[in-house]
């Protein structure tokens, strides 16, 4: 039986489809991060390239796993995928994710050495 849920197309945990689909907008969101960017540099490319470069940088970065936090993996990935496209090696430095994996990391480790120093004065 069908639940509400499965029966409403809904992602239910363990559904194979349900996770392709998660990972294919992320995919999807990370394309339209890069072509914005590169917009906002003047620079224009299509969806489809855009999404040829998350592609091939996501593929890159996950092939440099045996690297600490994939050093210069991602970010030769990028350039790599970019020049694939014609788009420069300066604007598609600044597509770098680094930044951005930084700005919404540091809250939280911020918040988890505030939690531990209230459970250390305890």
């Amino acid at each position: 039986a069908r639940t509400a849920a499965g029966a409403a197309g809904a992602a239910l945990p363990g559904d194979p489809a349900g996770g392709v689909l998660w990972h294919s907008l992320a995919w999807v969101i990370g394309a339209l991060e890069i072509a914005g960017v590169l917009w906002l540099l003047g620079v224009e490319v299509s969806l489809a390239d855009a999404l040829a470069i998350e592609a091939l940088a996501q593929a890159l970065r996950n092939a440099g796993v045996l690297l600490p936090g994939a050093l210069a993996v991602q970010e030769g990935a990028i350039i790599a995928a970019a020049a694939l496209v014609g788009v420069p090696p300066g604007p598609a430095l600044a597509l770098v994710r680094r930044a951005r994996e930084v700005a919404f990391g540091l809250p939280g480790l911020a918040a988890w050495q505030r939690a531990e120093m209230r459970a250390a004065r305890r």
